[in-house]
């Protein structure tokens, strides 16, 4: 499964620019906000890193797979700071409404969207010396960008053709599907790994939350002083 990494990764990179053609790469960069700019282009270099770091160690370069694996102490602070400020930024741009039921759900799965990639990196550079456990957590960071890209794809070109667009929820529900079918082939091979069933659970909290959280009186105060912040 890990040697066909790459394959899915970069499919989720054809995916990503789709998505997020025609309302970002299409438009001149002077036109675009900077600290979008800030956001997607660690976040195009975190998954190229993730689509050549498998292909280096199956192809036996491990010298520059530690060489890349390096750099990353100092990409991925700039991906969490910057995909951090983008959820803070996306309540008071993107919603009529920003503090009702879904932006305050979108909000939350935003946090735990970063929460995901801050914990599942951090498990992948402790368990670095082990490259079942590094493999899987680092894979593990690159889901926060399957909803986003996804649904970005079925808004701006399935529309057109009738494709029903699915609620935030529901499409998180679906891609919910992933590491659940990663623990079942884990499982298939012979072995379930942890990553996996973390992420799963992961993803199950992102989920509960997302219906939970946005009637609780502190997340609307927090979203409420988020606004101040930003604005």
């Amino acid at each position: 499964m890990i040697r066909s990494a790459p394959r899915y990764l970069t499919a989720l990179l054809l995916i990503v620019v789709a998505g997020f053609w025609k309302s970002y790469f299409a438009i001149p960069p002077e036109d675009t906000l900077a600290t979008l700019h800030a956001h997607a282009i660690p976040l195009l270099l975190w998954l190229g890193m993730l689509i050549v770091q498998p292909w280096l160690i199956h192809s036996g370069n491990r010298k520059w797979h530690r060489v890349i694996g390096k750099t990353s102490f100092a990409l991925f602070p700039i991906v969490a700071v910057t995909t951090t400020y983008i959820v803070f930024q996306d309540l008071g741009r993107n919603y009529d409404d920003p503090l009702g039921e879904i932006a305050l759900g979108n909000f939350f799965s935003g946090f735990v969207h970063v929460a995901i990639l801050v914990a599942f990196y951090a498990m992948a550079i402790y368990h670095r010396r082990n490259l079942n456990l590094h493999a899987r957590y680092m894979l593990s960071t690159a889901l926060p960008l399957v909803t986003p890209g996804i649904f970005r794809v079925i808004v701006f070109w399935l529309a057109d053709f009738g494709f029903p667009v699915p609620s935030a929820f529901t499409m998180m529900t679906i891609v919910g599907i992933i590491p659940l079918a990663l623990v079942a082939i884990d499982k298939l091979n012979g072995r379930i790994f942890p990553p996996f069933v973390y992420l799963t659970v992961a993803w199950s909290i992102n989920l509960a939350g997302y219906k939970i959280v946005p009637f609780i009186d502190w997340w609307q105060d927090f979203a409420y002083w988020s606004l101040r912040l930003i604005s």
